[in-house]
């Protein structure tokens, strides 16, 4: 849910650059919370193509 909640992938960097400019750098942060969140993604965009397929055929 962490790509929706931050918007497209250019704007996540961006949220991500402006937060690391205020609290200073994350390197694990660049590196866990878009793993994470495309992690998720995958797996909701999955389960809600299933849904929609069963639903339409």
């Amino acid at each position: 849910m962490v790509g929706i909640g931050l918007g497209a992938t250019p704007n996540a960097m961006a949220n991500m650059t402006a937060v690391t400019q205020h609290y200073g750098a994350s390197p694990k942060a660049f590196i866990v919370v878009p793993l994470a969140g495309a992690f998720f993604i995958d797996i909701v965009n999955s389960v809600v193509i299933r849904l929609f397929i069963d639903l339409l055929a």
